[in-house]
């Protein structure tokens, strides 16, 4: 029995249970549009990367656009001798499209200097006190890293002739989907892959058991949020977009009910998250909207709380303008004028609150 138990302490001092030590962080970005594009007009795209811990070194930046983009202002590709420590560079570009991009990217590469030592230096700070084997892998695997590191930055256009949600938010289509690319949370599927409930469906139950383990204890799920936030976004991010799917495919088959109740369930979901991509709120509670026209009063509701509730996002004048066609459809005048002049106040040229205000001339 002595033996026995000796050798259980011995195990347990030698094998390590914790998951693998995650590369620190070593620069953050953002890529933005600046103004709304919209179609034969300029607008602007602004580039923001900085260093955390390490400066970044002999730094080559391409930029990549679809057919039908034109850059008027910035410059195609430009080189970087160095980015010193925590310090941050913009960059803007100012583009025109001169026809309709359903989803194809705006796209930024980079090319650098992977600062070895500085990644070593942190991560021996970092997690000094962690268990030695596994430090020794991270900085190992560190070690066998290309001395060059390429980056990919993307973000989606959707320019068209008239914008706004006549009836379902669009899902776009992106020929450019790298599975390795930095994507800014948006509803990206890839061209070849067919929406499939079935398979989407076992995606989400198997999230949702792994959530759920991961949940079962409070006290280490909250050290693995705070010890690890950024993959723990990261993961909360990949699952989003497949609730997303299954509540797209069960209203295309007319299941309004249960679509709204899985819209529901990501909406639950998404706000429990740190950072919420209030764009991507608005767009989920657009679908619910949808999903419940029969009843008028439960769909603005649906709406004219979102919009309460996302007051910083930039595309609130989307729902606005479906709060306006339903009350237009009630001949509810007075807040149908009172939800397009608010959408026309966030977006000026939104064309079609435009093209309705010209369609009740009493305005």
């Amino acid at each position: 029995m002595k033996q026995l138990i000796l050798t259980l302490l011995f195990l347990s001092q030698t094998f390590c249970f914790q998951p693998g030590l995650k590369l620190p962080q070593w620069y953050q970005w953002e890529l933005n549009y600046k103004t709304t594009p919209e179609f034969k007009k300029p607008f602007i795209v602004e580039f923001t990367f900085r260093s955390t811990y390490a400066p970044l070194k002999d730094i080559d930046v391409n930029l990549t656009l679809p057919d039908g983009i034109t850059l008027l202002e910035g410059k195609h590709s430009f080189a970087l001798n160095e980015i010193k420590t925590a310090q941050e560079i913009k960059k803007t570009f100012l583009l025109k499209s001169d026809k309709e991009i359903t989803g194809l990217s705006f796209q930024l590469n980079l090319s650098l200097l992977f600062p070895k030592k500085e990644i070593i230096t942190e991560v021996q700070s970092l997690y000094g006190t962690q268990e030695k084997h596994q430090l020794k892998q991270l900085i190992n695997k560190i070690k066998t890293m290309s001395k060059n590191s390429n980056l990919h930055f993307q973000k989606p256009l959707y320019i068209l002739k008239t914008e706004g949600f006549k009836e379902v938010p669009p899902i776009i289509f992106s020929s450019t989907h790298q599975e390795n690319s930095h994507l800014s949370p948006f509803i990206l599927f890839s061209l070849n892959n067919k929406l499939n409930a079935k398979k989407t469906l076992n995606k989400i139950t198997q999230f949702e058991e792994n959530l759920n383990h991961l949940m079962a204890d409070a006290q280490a799920f909250e050290a693995y949020k705070t010890s690890y936030p950024t993959e723990y976004e990261n993961m909360l991010h990949e699952n989003y977009y497949d609730y997303y799917q299954l509540s797209f495919l069960k209203l295309k088959n007319k299941k309004f009910n249960d679509a709204d109740q899985w819209l529901q369930k990501l909406t639950s979901i998404l706000l429990t998250s740190e950072n919420i991509d209030y764009d991507f709120f608005l767009a989920i509670q657009n679908l619910r909207s949808l999903c419940n026209l029969k009843n008028q009063k439960k769909s603005t509701k649906i709406l004219s709380s979102a919009i309460r509730t996302a007051s910083s996002s930039k595309v609130r004048h989307y729902l606005m303008y479906n709060l306006a066609v339903i009350y237009e459809k009630s001949e509810n005048k007075q807040q149908m004028k009172h939800y397009l002049s608010q959408a026309l106040i966030i977006n000026p040229s939104f064309t079609l609150a435009k093209d309705m205000q010209s369609k009740h001339k009493s305005f």
